[in-house]
């Protein structure tokens, strides 16, 4: 079903931060609905499509008169080789904000076929919520933009918005020529083609895949690096900082802490081992546990809004935040640091090799403990 554009913008979506240059073409809901963790599922089905094989005969000649018509004429030069139009750099890529950089490195998209008919998608991004690819050739540089929406009651349906910047005036008139075939015979096979792979995808999915075994790991209750959610970027912003990093772990069923109880079960030190890397944490970095207000370890700790939680550390060498998030059935635990010099901001790059490895362990370890009291 065709989406208003304002449904799909009333969204903060991440894609238009990064291509506020582009224009929202359309806007659909997908025939694909299933649960919070059914995006990945999603992403695999829509990067596998054929459009030369929707039953639509239709369609399937008008995708061939289209890509026979591209390769004699050579409209579709591969995306790195052509600027976006009015611009000098010829990706998305390089506009990607630092959480959002190398979150699609591995994923491919599209079949041989396509492939054969020089539709070359280029995935920018994947967050646990949307994901975007760019494709470009001498009409336009165009970017599908793919989402999982709360429909509610722990309901999700996909979306897909199309967004493009045409090449001048022959772009333009290229993209009003083709939009009467795209309403009228595109889409609706499109849209068939993708309700009949949805409805299969318990039998052709695979489970190896890097996204499936992401889904997967989360529902194990093991935690996986994710992009910054828009939920902590509206506390913090990452390019305010040196470093920033995120994980998250799906909550177990029946789990009913708190998000300040799920901060202190993760960031309480027990045990002589959490309690020396503690300190060890404590000399290097500089900070020194608050001496009033509210805290938990070395961090003042607040709750500035519900289903989040802040920790800050404010020392000689860094200043520190931690938030975790917690909400659409997930924990998220999002890491902040700011360098005081140069000099411990090069040190800073051995200490987060040894967070990375280090915080979804205490993530995965909070699972099986209890709620401690505040301080």
């Amino acid at each position: 079903m065709r989406l208003p554009k304002g449904a799909h913008e009333s969204h903060p979506w991440r894609i238009r931060e990064i291509a506020p240059d582009f224009r929202l073409e359309d806007a659909w809901a997908l025939p694909a609905q299933g649960g919070a963790d059914g995006f990945a599922t999603l992403i695999e089905v829509m990067g596998s499509l054929d459009p030369t094989a929707t039953p639509s005969r239709i369609s399937r000649a008008l995708f061939e008169i289209r890509f026979r018509l591209g390769r004699l004429l050579g409209w579709d030069v591969p995306a790195p080789q052509l600027p976006i139009p009015d611009r000098k750099e010829t990706t998305l890529k390089d506009r990607l904000p630092r959480d959002l950089r190398n979150t699609a490195a591995g994923l491919k998209l599209g079949s041989a076929a396509s492939d054969k008919l020089g539709v070359n998608f280029a995935p920018l991004y994947v967050t646990d919520l949307e994901s975007a690819a760019e494709i470009s050739n001498r009409t336009m540089h165009g970017v599908v933009h793919l989402s999982w929406v709360n429909q509610g009651r722990g309901r999700y349906q996909g979306q897909m918005a199309v967004y493009v910047k045409p090449r001048g005036l022959f772009g333009e008139a290229y993209m009003a020529m083709i939009r009467p075939f795209r309403y009228l015979i595109v889409y609706p096979a499109l849209m068939r083609q993708i309700e009949a792979a949805w409805k299969a995808q318990p039998k052709r999915m695979n489970p190896e895949s890097p996204l499936r075994r992401h889904s997967l790991g989360a529902a194990e209750n093991k935690a996986a690096a994710c992009p910054v959610p828009s939920a902590v970027r509206n506390l913090l912003d990452p390019e305010a900082f040196d470093y920033s990093d995120a994980f998250a772990l799906r909550v177990p069923a029946g789990d009913q802490r708190s998000v300040e109880a799920w901060a202190r079960a993760m960031f309480t030190p027990s045990g002589p081992l959490l309690k020396s890397f503690a300190a060890v944490w404590g000399v290097v970095t500089g900070v020194k546990p608050p001496t009033t207000g509210r805290r938990l370890s070395y961090f003042r700790l607040t709750t500035p809004q519900l289903g989040a939680t802040v920790l800050e550390a404010d020392g000689s060498r860094y200043h520190v935040y931690l938030v975790v998030l917690l909400g659409q059935g997930r924990v998220t635990f999002a890491t902040f640091a700011k360098s005081r010099s140069a000099f411990w901001r090069y040190v800073l790059k051995a200490i987060m090799v040894a967070h990375r490895r280090v915080a979804p362990r205490l993530m995965e370890r909070a699972i099986a403990l209890k709620p401690t009291t505040d301080d």
